[in-house]
């Protein structure tokens, strides 16, 4: 999932006006946000993350080694916000939005932006039995923002995050199954 969300993001960053590459392509630093902290925060890489390229040059057995790769080169922004999975969060955003271009009607980017920040602060202490209720929540604020800001740029923004919502859902739906349900996983 996580290797074809990249793919899409790179894919939207192709359509979108030159100004706007790089906010795109930054939205794919996003989907690998969760496993990066792990990685810098000491913990050892785990054996699957071998398996994945995007991954591979943050996977030194040595954790300063690490740490020092994920403070270079492409994650430089986020460098002195490793602390805490909330600051790393903020630091990403702040970065987002640094890349927008100078002229640019802002207000859709920062409803966007807003709701989506205000999702991942309040998210953390959802209690598990709400948590689909505020995904489908996020879903459906973002879906209305997608669908007001179509010819905005805005809109690749909202579709990429509709994109990883579906993917999420889709993830623990296949998990779901695998771990509760007898036999293979069929395909819809």
């Amino acid at each position: 999932f996580r290797a074809r969300l990249r793919a899409l993001v790179h894919e939207v960053a192709r359509w979108m006006p030159e100004e706007w590459r790089g906010a795109v392509a930054w939205t794919h630093v996003i989907v690998d946000l969760p496993l990066l902290f792990h990685l810098h925060s000491g913990a050892p890489p785990l054996t699957w993350m071998h398996e994945d390229a995007a991954l591979r040059s943050y996977l030194d057995p040595d954790a300063d080694a690490r740490r020092h790769a994920l403070e270079r080169g492409p994650l430089a922004p986020l460098a002195s916000h490793w602390d805490e999975a909330a600051s790393l969060r903020r630091a990403w955003l702040a970065e987002w939005r640094r890349r927008w271009p100078r002229r640019v009607e802002r207000a859709p980017l920062e409803d966007l932006s807003d709701a989506l920040a205000v999702h991942l602060r309040r998210f953390p202490a959802t209690p598990v039995a709400e948590a689909w209720q505020a995904r489908e929540a996020l879903r459906e604020r973002v879906g209305r923002q997608f669908r007001r800001s179509l010819l905005h740029p805005a809109a690749a923004f909202g579709y990429l995050a509709l994109a990883q919502l579906d993917a999420e859902r889709l993830r623990a739906e296949l998990s779901r199954r695998a771990v509760f349900e007898e036999g293979p996983v069929t395909p819809c």
